[in-house]
């Protein structure tokens, strides 16, 4: 009996200085800025124009219809005593097709913008995620948090590797596009 109170006594004293040197172990938390990666990356830059480009497409075409709609109105209104009642109803319905199309085209034209900054948005976090594990690694963070996502109120400027995030991910970057030229 006393040897087994001897082995579970050791047997306990291990376990709690195991316990101990595991609660010792000191945490390394960094963080990143995705949004600041966004605005100030080579690659974010792009797709940032990208979708800069797209819009400004998708608000010409808007633009062309607010146009045709306010001729159509200035049209009706100029004419509406010269007009007999068939063509003053002819323009009515096609002001109104005219503004259902623009309708339909803005609609069209927001989800088709936020379908767009959503597949590059992804793939820029894709291609950005393998870098931070990385430097995590290298540099033995247990934990590095996302500063858009993770709602901080206040860190440390010294745990940011937002910049270093940036500094790889554009030497990545322009070797991909090195390589496919």
């Amino acid at each position: 009996m006393k040897v087994k109170g001897r082995i579970l006594l050791i047997l306990g004293f291990l376990f709690l200085s195991f316990a101990l040197l595991q609660a010792q172990q000191t945490v390394k938390i960094g963080v990143v800025d995705s949004q600041k990666i966004l605005f100030n990356s080579n690659r974010g830059k792009e797709v940032l124009a990208q979708l800069e480009k797209k819009s400004k497409e998708m608000q010409s075409k808007l633009d062309k219809l607010d146009k045709e709609i306010q001729q159509l109105e200035n049209k009706i209104s100029t004419q509406r005593v010269a007009l007999d009642p068939e063509a003053l109803t002819k323009l009515g319905d096609e002001l109104q097709k005219k503004r259902t199309e623009r309708q339909r085209f803005w609609e069209d034209s927001q989800r088709e913008i936020a379908s767009l900054r959503a597949r590059l948005f992804t793939k820029m976090r894709n291609e950005i995620l393998p870098i931070i594990q990385q430097i995590g690694k290298e540099k033995g963070y247990t934990l590095i948090v996302d500063l858009g996502d993770a709602g901080a109120i206040y860190w440390d400027p010294a745990v940011d590797i937002t910049d270093e995030v940036i500094k790889r991910y554009n030497q990545q970057y322009a070797k991909k596009k090195s390589t496919k030229k």
